[in-house]
């Protein structure tokens, strides 16, 4: 029986392989393939909203603000994991880093169209939380189980959410 297992989990994970694999030959999507540093075979990824709203959700708040809240509160990751907080705080700079780029890009769309105003609001909110809480963190550095440690982000997840929900509204931005 294990025998049998073992081929089963062995043909899953070839299968899995060549399913997943693909040179870039066989790539006529025009997409880039994405490696797992963040940047593409041949161009760096391009800038859209999807783009940001991710980054913003996976980048800040998931690898970032979530895991040091949790941090602060129980000393540990969001999900009850061991937590580096120095290696934590490392990717959050590097993260940290596109903002400016994100910042020119949302203030560039047309803001006479309502939603696309409202979307640059709800950004700038965003964003004005970020640097709050990315101020902080960086200043002072977040210690486990302190409840000393103030670093709330009730308004950052207010403002993330609008923005978010923005985003999902607005499928072909236009510019100034």
């Amino acid at each position: 029986m294990k025998k049998l297992l073992c081929v089963l989990a062995a043909l899953t994970c070839a299968i899995n392989l060549a399913a997943c694999g693909s040179s870039s030959d066989d790539n006529d999507s025009g997409e880039e393939f994405i490696n797992l540093a963040g940047t593409s075979d041949n161009k760096q990824e391009e800038l859209t909203l999807h783009t940001i709203s991710r980054w913003l959700t996976r980048e800040i708040w998931n690898d970032g603000f979530c895991d040091i809240s949790w941090y602060v509160k129980n000393g540990t990751n969001a999900t009850g994991g061991e937590l580096d907080i120095d290696f934590l705080l490392d990717n959050l700079k590097y993260s940290y880093s596109k903002k400016a780029e994100y910042d020119e890009y949302i203030n560039s769309l047309d803001d006479s169209i309502e939603i696309q105003a409202q979307l640059i609001n709800a950004w700038n909110k965003t964003s004005e939380q970020i640097d709050i809480l990315y101020n902080k963190v960086t200043s002072e550095k977040p210690r486990p189980k302190d409840a000393t440690y103030e670093f709330n982000t009730d308004l950052y997840i207010q403002y993330h959410d609008k923005f978010e929900e923005y985003c999902n509204e607005i499928k072909d931005p236009a510019f100034k």
